[in-house]
Formats: structure tokens, C-alpha cells, sequence
């Protein structure tokens, strides 16, 4: 191949500004102004279009006294200049009224749902930790009642993906025949506690020792039978597993209110 030739650099040049006559080096043979000039001529420039595309003036009327006025450009109006320092005023003395008082963080502070003193820890925060946790309550139950529809749909996508797995299924079956063994429903039927390894009777008297005061079989529903160790830390596919046989023995069943099994959840420590 024939080498390629390179391009000679270009020479610099000093050429005398047009405007001011400065001397100026520069590669360009076009250039003509210095840096100074070549600003100040855009500047220029650019303030001559504007001149020159400028929005003719609109008329407005002043909402607070009623006088004409013109507004210039693309510019909204309300007030005349009188009036807006009047409105000015009268918005910041309502914002000062309504404004919350600003808070110190760390600052013990009057809770505003029980009146105790507490020590905040952010400045939007106006509860103590009890309140707080009682408003979010209220909240949650009034979404709750608004949005039916939503929680039945929720409700029921999370039980069918939880059935869809063998463990699932066979815990939905076991509660579903114990449930209705214990209302006294002849379809429980004999195998389910033929795999348990007890019998009905058997299981409600081990519950019934241990219920305690308001407990009774008429209010069954407010309580619930509870895994002392909960299910979720068990792992089993079938009723042959000795994980299942331990996880539905009558010593790991007790009564528990349902308000206290709902918030136990699925917590268990073991014990070493």
C-alpha cells in the first residue's frame, strides 16, 4: 500500500480584531473578532431578536381593587403592584398562623393523641410509639372496609399459591378436618385422625385443659388452636414425615385468643 500522507499542521496566524483592533493568534483564516467582541456582538444579538419577537403587552384586571393594568411578555397577572404587596402581606400572616410550630428533634414533646411527654425522633413525629401504633391500626382497618375487594383478591391469590404446594395443601386439609371435627361435622372423617395418632375426644380435652378464663367450646373462633412451634419452621411434604407427626402432636397444640395468635405469627426461637 502506498503510505498514507500526512497533513501538514496548519500555521498560526495573528490577524488584528475588527472591532477593537486587538491582536489576536488563531489557525482560522475566517475569524474575525477576538473573544471579548465575538460575546459581546452574540449578547447583542441576542437581545435584538428578543426586541424584536417581544409579546405586545395584555390588559388584566386587579382581583383585589378592580383597576386595569398591563402585563408584559408572556407574563400572568393578578394583582396591581399596590395590591400584590397587600396580598403578600395577608398570605404571610396566615401562614404564620396555621404554620406548626417548628420542633427540636430529640426534645421531649406533649403527644398529641394521649398528652404524655416523649422524646421525638423526627419533626413530623406528633405520637408516642403507642399512639402511633393505635392510629396505624385504625388506618389499616378503615382500608381495610373501604377496599373489600381488594383484600378478598389478595387473600385469595396468597392461598392458592400457599396450596399449591404439597406442604400447603396438606396443612389446608388438616386445619380444614380438625375444624370440623371439633363443630361436631360427621365429614371430618376417620382418617384424617387416623393419621394424627388421636383421636377428636382425645384433642379436645387436652385443649380443654389448658383454656383460660372466657374460654369455651360455644366461643370456638375467638380462639384458635395454635402451634406452639409454628408451622412454618417445620418442613414436610406428606404425613409420613416425622416433621408433620411433630408438628401436629397434642404437645405442641394449645388455645390461644385469636388477637394474640394473629400477632405471635410465625415466631419461634429454638432453644439450644
Amino acid at each position: 500500500m502506498d503510505e498514507v500522507k500526512k497533513r501538514a499542521p496548519m500555521s498560526v496566524l495573528s490577524i488584528n480584531c475588527a472591532d477593537c483592533d486587538a491582536v489576536v493568534e488563531t489557525r482560522s483564516r475566517r475569524r474575525l473578532y477576538c473573544d471579548s467582541c465575538k460575546n459581546a456582538r452574540k449578547m447583542a444579538s441576542d437581545a435584538a431578536y428578543r426586541a424584536d419577537n417581544k409579546s405586545p403587552p395584555r390588559r388584566y384586571l386587579c382581583e383585589r381593587c378592580g383597576v386595569e393594568g398591563e402585563c408584559n411578555g408572556r407574563a400572568t397577572h393578578k394583582f396591581c403592584e399596590e395590591c400584590k404587596v397587600i396580598v403578600r402581606r395577608e398570605r404571610g400572616r396566615h401562614q404564620d398562623a396555621t404554620r406548626r410550630p417548628r420542633t427540636i428533634i430529640g426534645f421531649i414533646v406533649s403527644c398529641e393523641g394521649c398528652g404524655d411527654g416523649f422524646e421525638r425522633k423526627h419533626a413530623s413525629q406528633v405520637l408516642c410509639k403507642p399512639c402511633a401504633k393505635k392510629a396505624g391500626a385504625e388506618r389499616s382497618k378503615t382500608w381495610v372496609v373501604d377496599n373489600r375487594d381488594k383484600v378478598r383478591a389478595s387473600a385469595k391469590r396468597y392461598n392458592d399459591a400457599k396450596r399449591s404446594t404439597p406442604k400447603g395443601h396438606l396443612e389446608w386439609t388438616m386445619r380444614a378436618a380438625v375444624r370440623r371435627a371439633i363443630g361436631g361435622s360427621l365429614k371430618a372423617g376417620k382418617r384424617t385422625f387416623d393419621i394424627l395418632g388421636y383421636t377428636v375426644d382425645e384433642l379436645k380435652d387436652h385443649l380443654e385443659r389448658q383454656f383460660t378464663e372466657g374460654m369455651s367450646w360455644d366461643n370456638y373462633g375467638d380462639w384458635h388452636i395454635d402451634h406452639i412451634r409454628p408451622l412454618a419452621s417445620f418442613e414436610y411434604s406428606t404425613p409420613e414425615c416425622l416433621q408433620f407427626k411433630m408438628a401436629w402432636c397434642l404437645s405442641n397444640l394449645q388455645p390461644l385468643w385469636g388477637s394474640e395468635n394473629m400477632s405471635k405469627g410465625a415466631k419461634f426461637q429454638l432453644v439450644a
